[in-house]
């Protein structure tokens, strides 16, 4: 298998293994990508997809989605995600995921679904306008308008629609 190795961008490391390559006369495109990103020498976070395209500008376009995990310092997964569709905006420090997103919290198994989600990696935060779908261990709230920490710990439901509460399965009654 052949691999090339390929820096985004400069102020932060990013990797990226690329398996079979294109070359086009604006950006790079590859097929069956896997992005990782350091902090510090530790591991951010990887981004697995089948499509990445490379932009001048440096920006990063996953056309056809991808997987993401993001990393504690201890370089523990944390966060699993996936979306149709994806951009990397290293310049910005955002990633934009689009199309049937899920965000689920490794520890606590909370679930995050919206259709636009924004995570500003520097800040440590997700937020979007859209409609949100958040699933804890005992309820799930709807609304839009939401912004909140990476480990979905400490949230914001700025336009609240729903909050259903979880009824415990009772076998007895089947």
């Amino acid at each position: 298998m052949n691999h090339k190795l390929h820096l985004c961008f400069r102020a932060i490391a990013c990797l990226v293994w690329i398996t079979q390559d294109t070359w086009a006369t604006s950006s790079l495109e590859s097929r069956d990508v896997v992005m990782t990103q350091s902090r510090a020498g530790r591991l951010a976070f990887r981004m697995q997809a089948p499509e990445i395209a490379r932009e001048e500008t440096g920006d990063c376009i996953f056309p056809q989605g991808g997987r993401i995990e993001i990393y504690d310092q201890d370089e523990t997964v944390i966060i699993t995600g996936r979306a149709q569709w994806a951009a990397y905006y290293p310049q910005e420090g955002v990633c934009k995921f689009k199309n049937d997103v899920e965000i689920r919290t490794v520890e606590d198994r909370k679930q995050l679904n919206t259709e636009l989600l924004f995570w500003e990696m520097e800040k440590r935060v997700f937020h979007t306008e859209k409609f949100v779908r958040l699933e804890t261990e005992g309820k799930a709230l709807t609304g839009e308008g939401f912004v909140a920490d990476q480990d979905l710990e400490r949230y914001t439901l700025e336009r609240p629609q729903g909050i259903l509460e979880r009824i415990p399965e009772d076998d007895s009654l089947a």
